[in-house]
């Protein structure tokens, strides 16, 4: 008899569930809970996460859901609870591969801590910069990462807000950021071309005016300082982070006394001086060589290896979701200091020493 009983409720739901599909009523979750045996207090805490539901009350919940095809209203959800899960990504050129990794590792590590990303481009554009953080703003993402451009006058923009905001491979002095020890990996550079007898390297960076980079150039110069080489003109080359930058080093192989080494400020350039040597058929390292910064996954596939700088891309941008996560949960203050993560030198086979090298000791 109560075999007969359970089976008859069983077959009720059932009927109830497919009478609200059929009718597109709208599913609540008092219906979840009725349908499901348990408390509107437990299927809410299973939809938001609040509470422990034991894994068989979880599975009647789930089916019952199946069974509504209910899905919730996210709106609803944000506006109780002050959140949306969500996080806005600032990057000022995604098509530099370097951009593309530390937006691959932010949608990641966001994920898993259970954030969605809305992508910004500013393409370079400080004015689309800043329309872009203003419209992150006033979706109320509960969090921000930013690359930005060079324009300093984010800084209004991120003081006037209230949401979390943290910088990522570009500083912003004063504001909460997590970069590279950008100074050390110049030094660590041009420390390993000038060991290998290079007297006559050409510099070439991409966005000059962006810290990062102008620490980058503090860090070789001042090697260079040290040992009393100086880079003549003809050896300096500036534009922007791109291939066409780094072609540009055509310039250096009509010179009289080309240069023996290139260092360049980020990976995509050296691909662009890489280019200009084939042409020219100039052999890497052989006739010169390169390093590059950044370790990209394309700087791996050259043949042979690029040298490079590599940043701990990984610890930067699990540590700016990790402290973003923290200040939105706990409503913490993210702070103003800068972290600075260690970059490593990276020798491969685009470096080797100089012709009739003679090798300088590097204190």
């Amino acid at each position: 008899m109560r075999a007969g009983k359970h089976k008859r409720s069983i077959l009720r739901d059932e009927a109830m569930a497919k009478k609200a599909q059929s009718n597109n009523q709208k599913v609540t979750i008092k219906d979840i809970a009725r349908l499901a045996k348990v408390s509107v207090g437990t299927v809410s805490n299973y939809l938001n996460g609040t509470a422990h539901v034991a894994e068989d009350t979880r599975q009647q919940i789930e089916t019952v859901i199946n069974q509504l095809n209910y899905h919730p209203n996210m709106n609803a959800r944000s506006l109780r609870s002050k959140r949306t899960q969500s996080l806005g990504l600032l990057v000022p050129n995604i098509s530099n591969p370097f951009f593309s990794e530390i937006a691959r590792l932010i949608e990641r590590y966001a994920w898993e801590a259970g954030y969605q990303i809305f992508l910004c481009d500013s393409d370079g554009d400080k004015e689309r910069e800043e329309a872009h953080l203003e419209t992150l703003y006033q979706r109320r993402v509960d969090g921000v990462i930013i690359i930005h451009t060079g324009n300093k006058s984010l800084r209004r923009l991120v003081e006037n807000w209230s949401i979390p905001t943290i910088f990522v491979d570009r500083h912003l002095k004063g504001l909460p950021s997590i970069v590279s020890d950008n100074e050390l990996g110049g030094k660590l550079s041009l420390e390993h071309l000038l060991s290998l007898g290079h007297v006559r390297v050409a510099i070439m960076a991409g966005d000059a005016h962006v810290d990062n980079v102008q620490e980058r150039l503090k860090g070789a110069y001042d090697v260079l300082d040290q040992h009393g080489i100086e880079v003549p003109g003809d050896y300096r080359i500036e534009g922007t982070q791109s291939l066409e930058t780094g072609i540009e080093a055509h310039r250096f192989w009509d010179l009289p006394e080309y240069p023996t080494a290139v260092f360049t400020t980020n990976d995509v350039i050296a691909l662009g001086v890489w280019h200009s040597c084939l042409a020219r058929g100039l052999r890497i390292p052989e006739d010169v060589s390169l390093i590059g910064f950044d370790n990209i996954q394309w700087s791996a596939l050259t043949v042979p290896p690029l040298t490079t700088v590599a940043q701990d891309i990984e610890a930067i941008c699990n540590g700016a979701v990790t402290a973003l996560d923290k200040a939105i949960n706990e409503q913490a203050s993210l702070g103003s200091d800068t972290q600075l993560i260690q970059p490593q030198l990276l020798i491969r086979g685009s470096t080797t020493y100089a012709p009739s090298h003679q090798q300088i000791t590097i204190k």
